[in-house]
């Protein structure tokens, strides 16, 4: 048995570097006054929309027709007084929405503008599987070391009123400190001793993504003169589609797209192939042009098989990754039961492609191509093939991940009672009496095809008493990161020119824009 920790032998001194966030949040907040109703209404509804509290003075006439009592406070008083009084109302109706349930964690990371680091911790119960977790409490620390971590864990669950042995896994991106954290040694694996550490499998996938747009160069130098001529350059594209029509070319245009990182990179050169097809011949009626034009008449004259080949490559390959990330962002549905599968099939394809061939529409571009195309195709499906063997071999839950595909009925007979004698990933399966198994496999047999497994295990939670809370507890898995309470890029900023705005603010403004849903 591991032994239990509490928050308070876990936490050293000088752990945060905000003073006041060391305080337990009630006897923070417990001595403050209640402040008018109307004026805390409005923080709230300008905390949640992410409107400055220096704009407050715009909705002052709105205020007094609503009944205010008092004159607009000063920005000030704001964020001393009304954003921590709005805060325990807050913290409040989160501890009864998340105390003693069972619950998966998801840890989320930041850096602040003086290079220190956060540390977002939200809580999903599971009784409120498939809706989005809620953000539990920020901490700040002068580094993501493991240590830090998991101590600022540990005192935010507790202060939470989350018990630790309830705790049923721990989302994290996967980093070497989060990874520490969880070894056999680690402060977290002690403390958290039922939690599963999943670290999320699209941070994972990111980086096979990762191996297109370093590797495919003609293709990643023409994607940002298409972006500009589709997004930026309203009158070219508008041009080009009527080329497109009066060719009678059934192309769509790319939508604009503001993302980045390689999975948006992928999205992005998807479209490309078909549209390589024709540009040449657009280009011809374009008299003069600009840089833009100049641009890409340059890169399809030096190399126009080459960049075909790629986007032909991507079209034909990637389509598989970008499905399965897609899969992965699904929240409203279990999924830890069709993970390992999904997976599992992007592996074989990567795999059958480099045993025979890249596939006919690449092999017929690459004809035109020197060989020295084709290594490097074999090179990315070779170097992604690795890291998906790796993934298999090295993810913690993977072996979960496995063995709850035993806990869809549809998968039972694939999966099969003698694969799971020797399962560890789902502890308690193997202590289920045979009778009940045998009822089960009788049950699976009957299931409707599009069977909703939320409902199934739910009607047979009579006949089947110790698989049912299994089923509930994990086909609900998560699988992948839930949404971020920090800014785009990971940059938290908590420094303002508002005057009264501390790194407090900071934290009780992310935790109510994130917790919207929060009555």
């Amino acid at each position: 048995m591991r032994k239990h920790h509490s928050a308070t032998s876990l936490r050293p001194d000088g752990q945060t570097r905000v003073a006041q966030l060391t305080v337990p949040r009630s006897r923070r907040l417990e001595s403050l006054p209640e402040p008018d109703a109307n004026v805390l209404c409005l923080v709230q509804a300008m905390a949640r929309t992410g409107v400055p509290l220096s704009e407050a003075e715009f909705f002052e006439g709105l205020l007094h027709q609503s009944g205010a009592r008092q004159s607009l406070p000063s920005t000030v008083q704001l964020h001393h007084s009304f954003l921590p009084a709005l805060g325990r109302h807050h913290e409040s109706a989160l501890q009864h929405a998340l105390q003693h349930r069972d619950a998966f964690v998801f840890l989320h990371e930041a850096t602040t503008g003086d290079g220190h680091a956060a540390l977002g911790i939200s809580l999903l119960p599971l009784d409120r599987a498939g809706q989005s977790p809620l953000l539990l409490g920020v901490e700040f620390l002068e580094q993501l070391s493991h240590a830090l971590v998991a101590r600022a864990v540990a005192r935010v669950l507790s202060e939470g009123h989350v018990l630790f042995h309830r705790v049923l896994a721990v989302v994290t991106a996967g980093g070497a400190h989060m990874m520490q954290a969880f070894e056999d040694n680690g402060i977290l694996g002690a403390v958290l001793p039922a939690a599963l550490h999943i670290p999320c499998l699209l941070h994972q996938l990111e980086l096979v993504m990762e191996l297109w747009p370093d590797s495919l160069e003609k293709l990643a130098a023409v994607l940002p003169i298409l972006e500009d001529m589709f997004a930026r350059y309203v009158a070219l594209r508008h041009r080009y589609e009527l080329f497109l029509q009066k060719s009678e070319q059934k192309l769509s245009l790319p939508v604009p797209n503001s993302q980045t990182g390689p999975e948006a990179w992928l999205k992005k050169a998807m479209d490309v192939k078909e549209h390589l097809l024709v540009l040449e011949e657009f280009l011809a009626t374009e008299e003069g042009g600009g840089v833009t034009i100049s641009k890409l008449r340059a890169l399809l004259a030096e190399g126009h098989a080459d960049l075909m080949a790629e986007a032909t490559f991507v079209a034909e390959h990637a389509a598989g990754l970008l499905n399965v990330a897609q899969f992965l962002r699904r929240s409203n549905e279990p999924l830890a039961h069709r993970i390992y599968g999904e997976l599992d099939s992007l592996r074989i394809a990567f795999s059958y492609h480099l045993d025979s061939r890249l596939g006919p529409d690449t092999e017929r571009c690459l004809s035109l191509c020197q060989p020295q195309l084709a290594r490097q195709f074999h090179s990315i499906l070779s170097l992604g093939l690795t890291l998906l063997e790796h993934l298999f071999d090295a993810h913690p839950a993977m072996p979960t991940l496995k063995a709850v595909r035993a806990l869809d009925p549809k998968q039972l007979g694939a999966v099969g009672w003698s694969q799971l004698e020797h399962e560890e990933g789902l502890p308690g399966l193997l202590k289920v009496p045979e009778i009940e198994w045998f009822r089960y496999q009788r049950l699976a047999e009957a299931a409707p095809v599009n069977v909703s497994l939320p409902q199934w295990w739910e009607a047979q939670a009579e006949q089947l008493p110790m698989l049912s809370p299994l089923a509930r507890r994990y086909l609900w898995l998560p699988v992948c990161s839930s949404k971020s309470p920090f800014p785009p890029g990971g940059m938290l900023n908590l420094t303002s020119a508002e005057e009264g705005f501390t790194e407090g603010s900071a934290r009780l403004l992310c935790m109510l824009r994130h917790n919207r849903s929060l009555c």
